[in-house]
């Protein structure tokens, strides 16, 4: 892993502002894996990346597993791996068919590095207090992507 930037932030609108500038200027298709404890922020920053590309909210994929949102443009993938035991086999069973040049597929709690030819981060998100966090962001697996 390649550490690309850290920082701390102390409330949800700094939350905010940081993906806004940080990571939703990131050129789809990219994997986004998210990963702290319960209560981190995973959803809400999930929420504030497909709001950038005109989505109102992001459907719970507690159920379904995996929610897909689509315009003319992007499509985004929503992934809870929290009771998925084998994130590779469910990945390749029901994910890597649904991603074009276009997509952003947005994992929470996935550590796993796939082995394909898309720009894969995690960002990892460390609760102090209820709104304050430090968020960082890792490149995963190769080095070879802008």
């Amino acid at each position: 892993m390649e550490l690309l930037w850290s920082s701390t932030v102390l409330s949800k609108t700094e939350t905010k502002s940081l993906i806004e500038t940080r990571i939703n200027n990131i050129t789809p298709p990219y994997i986004l894996n998210l990963n702290g404890d319960l209560g981190a922020g995973k959803t809400f920053i999930s929420r504030c990346i497909v709001q950038k590309y005109g989505f109102n909210d992001l459907p719970s994929s507690s159920f379904s597993k995996m929610s897909v949102l689509e315009s003319t443009i992007n499509k985004i993938l929503h992934v809870d791996y929290f009771n998925i035991q084998e994130n590779e086999s469910f990945f390749f069973d029901n994910i890597y068919d649904n991603i074009d040049n276009n997509t952003i597929l947005l994992q929470e709690w996935n550590k796993t590095f796939i082995d394909i030819d898309i720009l894969q981060l995690n960002l990892e998100i460390i609760n102090f207090t209820f709104e304050q966090r430090k968020i960082n962001l890792f490149r995963l697996g190769k080095f070879n992507f802008p």
